[in-house]
């Protein structure tokens, strides 16, 4: 749907009310596994126990790893020096400059599972294991991004004292 802008005569897209994400594709196709696969489950059998290790930052390693800006954004608190807010600046651009291109190919993904389970829905659903095959991408690329996002985490918190390092918990 395009619409004509009457000021400036360009044609626009319409926005949408809603867009998605990868990770909101990525959470979307793992919760369909998860309910799909709890159905599943012979009667008799026990429930799986998944735990979760905590970093010594208290963040989930399996969750959501912060960036490396928030370490620059509490540089007052954290006290850090001039040397490790130049290093962790140098590795936060570091970060951007590798992470970039595979962002841009998990968007590209994203977009293209989106346009797919818009034209399913379009024709009525597809099975559940064809929403899995085709979000396999998606989730590979956002897998590796959150992998490569703890290695440069961890290398930013080996920049911290100890003293820093349990701050950060609070």
């Amino acid at each position: 749907m395009r619409k004509m802008s009457v000021s400036k005569g360009k044609e626009t897209k319409a926005r949408r009310w809603f867009n998605f994400g990868p990770g909101i594709v990525v959470a979307l196709i793992l919760s369909a596994f998860v309910l799909y696969n709890r159905y599943q489950e012979p009667a008799g059998r026990a429930p799986r126990i998944e735990r979760t290790v905590l970093s010594d930052v208290g963040k989930a390693e399996a969750g959501v790893i912060p960036e490396i800006s928030s370490l620059l954004a509490r540089r007052e608190e954290l006290k850090l020096t001039a040397q490790q807010v130049k290093e962790i600046e140098k590795l936060q651009a570091e970060w951007e400059r590798v992470s970039a291109p595979l962002r841009a190919q998990a968007d590209q993904a994203a977009e293209r599972f989106q346009r797919w389970m818009e034209e399913a829905q379009q024709r009525g659903g597809v099975a559940i294991d064809e929403v899995q095959r085709r979000g396999a991408e998606v989730s590979a690329l956002s897998a590796r991004i959150v992998r490569q996002r703890h290695v440069y985490w961890e290398s930013a918190l080996q920049l911290l004292t100890a003293e820093q390092r349990q701050q950060m918990l609070k």
